[in-house]
């Protein structure tokens, strides 16, 4: 006879009373209900220590040396209910920032929030299985793209450029841009290029100026520009924007930390803000900006491509744009002058 779920009590009870009688066989009757001697003995124990309800004892142990200490378990949940949109990785890093001594792991960080009901059973219930799709090293590829236009006090629009490094998520650019034309993301991209160096690769969307070229087939100004500067240049599938997801996930981090709620009076005004919050790390990744130069620059590969990069990088990035190159053949159009600036390299 095994243990019932329904009435495991009773037949608790039941075999304690025929096991602590004169003369039982003990071991007999471990035998007939179905259970180990060790676990028989053990209700014996208790019944007879006056344990007469003979229900489950908790199994937390008595003490556990390595349970997250309170305070660090206070400032979890001050955290998270000071940034709702914080996940537990980016609370660990907050932690290990403030100088705590045992900085808890994110999955640790995960089981606080559970406990104190800080993530909702809708929202556990509704994620999604996904695969997540990572390049090995920080400048294999970078993901750009203009966040939607946030109107100004002054009237004006402001369009946040941002450029995000597919490996470690670092927010290589923040950029306040009034307009989005090729002039003004070269502009921008010529500061990112010298401070972090260049990619292998940059992914973007089919919008202008990154897409949408004059005619099927040819390349934008903008493209042959980075192709010109040895960086591949590769376009989402349309209608798919988790092709550049991690970017598209940085503009949902920004909305919810910088812009929700808030408004800006001018471009420069807009421009300080994403600074301030920048050098804050108030949504960016995981990584500070000497963290992501120290990765970057000690691969071999790079290094390599660096020495090139150091001492022609001045005059590529003075050369003329792509158009220019283009209106020099007018019956090949950009796609032949893409094709002449490769093999010029």
């Amino acid at each position: 006879m095994t243990w019932d779920s329904k009435n495991i009590m009773e037949l608790r009870l039941e075999f304690v009373t025929f096991a602590t009688q004169q003369g039982a066989n003990r071991r007999a009757l471990c035998r007939q209900y179905g259970i180990s001697a060790k676990t028989g003995y053990k209700w014996i124990r208790r019944y007879e220590q006056g344990d007469t309800a003979l229900v489950d004892r908790c199994r937390r142990p008595m003490h556990s040396p390595s349970r997250t200490a309170a305070e660090v378990e206070a400032r979890v949940v001050e955290l998270r209910q000071a940034r709702p949109a914080w996940g537990a990785p980016k609370i660990a890093r907050r932690i290990s920032d403030l100088g705590c001594d045992r900085t808890p792991s994110p999955s640790t960080v995960t089981r606080i929030l559970h406990r104190h009901g800080l993530i909702s059973a809708e929202s556990s219930t509704a994620a999604l299985p996904w695969q997540r799709f990572e390049h090995a090293h920080p400048n294999d590829l970078w993901q750009m793209d203009f966040k939607g236009g946030i109107e100004l006090d002054s009237g004006a629009r402001c369009a946040p450029f941002t450029v995000l490094d597919d490996h470690s998520r670092f927010d290589l650019a923040l950029d306040a841009c009034g307009s989005t034309p090729t002039r003004v993301v070269r502009e921008h991209l010529r500061a990112v290029f010298r401070r972090y160096g260049l990619p292998l690769r940059i992914n973007a969307d089919n919008g202008p100026p990154w897409g949408s070229p004059a005619r099927s087939g040819q390349l934008t100004a903008l493209a042959i520009w980075l192709i010109r500067l040895g960086i591949r240049i590769s376009y989402s599938r349309p209608r798919h924007p988790q092709t550049n997801g991690k970017d598209e996930r940085f503009h949902r981090t920004l909305k919810a930390e910088l812009l929700a709620g808030r408004r800006f009076k001018n471009l420069k005004s807009a421009q300080q803000a994403f600074y301030v919050s920048r050098m804050s790390s108030v949504y960016t990744t995981l990584l500070s900006s000497s963290e992501y130069q120290e990765k970057t620059f000690v691969r071999p590969t790079f290094a390599h491509r660096s020495e090139h990069f150091r001492s022609d990088l001045h005059c590529r990035l003075r050369s003329p744009i792509a158009a220019r190159v283009a209106s020099k053949d007018k019956s090949g159009g950009c796609s032949n002058a893409a094709s002449r600036c490769r093999s010029n390299r």
